[in-house]
């Protein structure tokens, strides 16, 4: 399983899709689920009924002068209730789901195989040369001149540097205060050196902090990228866009100090470092040499030393 921190998608696109007539770079997977439910629901009731009543009108008589006949009067209902309900339920669900993958780590391993099947690689440090492909692992340390930028204040590392040794004049003071006579008068003249000779230090110190954070700005200024990566006698510089981390992040993790654990670094060397020195600038062609002059700032600072290659960093990551 690979951890990659660095992976410089455009070059290796490039790379496979010209070995490989073409490079997937995406890979669509459609699903569609279709659900259909339909319920009908019939209700109804019908009766009928017949009611029916009947009753005697009896006979009404009165001696010689009337007499009604007799009868029946019959009557009869019959009602009829009937109520039909229908009810009809449709539902229809449809979802879609895509699943996008980016086969970036895929076209690296592809990358790899392919170099690796062909005897491109080479995998020995001590024997690299301009234009190799290296697959290489090595102890590294990332360097981020734009965190160096924000974090260097001479002012304020200076004040901290010095803060225990000025506690430490001050006590002295304060002891010297009590003292009387030819003791005081001996241990004035003690502080005095002590105060000159610290009073010196600080400044040589933070004359050097100065000129360091004008280097430092003067670099930002002209580097081709704010972040490299130092391993063994290779220099990587890392862009930006293709880190998977931060270099901020990734300084925090493993620290400013070469780190204790190898990672692996798949790249091109673009060149050897034969010169750190200053150019003279002479001649009619000296203007050709203001590019030389980045190679002698990173000297100053102690990150590029002479013998040491530039690499273009195509992958970097833990295994």
């Amino acid at each position: 399983m690979k951890e990659v921190i660095y992976l410089d998608t455009n070059y290796l696109h490039s790379y496979i899709s010209q070995i490989e007539d073409g490079l997937i770079t995406n890979m669509n997977k459609e699903s569609t689920e279709e659900i259909t439910e339909q319920n009908e629901l019939q209700k109804g009731s019908q009766t009928e009924s017949f009611i029916e009543g009947k009753f005697s009108l009896g006979e009404i008589e009165i001696p010689l002068l009337f007499k009604s006949p007799t009868g029946e009067v019959s009557s009869g209902i019959s009602p009829i209730f009937s109520s039909n309900e229908r009810i009809s339920l449709s539902q229809l669900e449809s979802g879609r789901e895509i699943i996008s993958k980016k086969l970036h780590d895929d076209a690296l391993k592809r990358f790899e195989e392919y170099m690796e099947n062909k005897q491109l690689f080479n995998t020995q440090i001590s024997d690299i040369k301009q234009g190799d492909y290296i697959n290489i692992k090595s102890r590294f340390r990332i360097i981020d001149f734009n965190y160096m930028k924000k974090a260097f204040n001479p002012d304020k590392l200076v004040e901290l540097m010095y803060y225990e040794q000025e506690q430490e004049i001050k006590k002295f003071k304060n002891k010297i205060d009590q003292l009387k006579g030819q003791e005081k008068t001996l241990n004035r003249q003690k502080l005095k050196e002590i105060e000159s000779k610290h009073n010196k230090e600080k400044k040589i110190t933070e004359e050097d902090f100065k000129f360091l954070q004008g280097v430092l700005e003067y670099i930002s200024d002209i580097l081709p990228s704010d972040s490299f990566l130092l391993a063994d006698n290779l220099l990587l510089p890392l862009k930006s866009s293709f880190l998977r981390e931060s270099s901020k992040d990734l300084t925090f993790k493993y620290g400013a100090k070469k780190s204790t654990i190898d990672i692996t670094i798949v790249g091109k060397v673009t060149r050897k470092v034969d010169d750190v020195e200053l150019p003279e600038f002479k001649g009619n062609h000296a203007h050709l040499e203001f590019g030389e002059i980045l190679y002698f700032l990173l000297n100053t600072i102690g990150i590029l030393q002479k013998g040491n290659y530039i690499v273009s960093p195509i992958a970097i990551y833990f295994e």
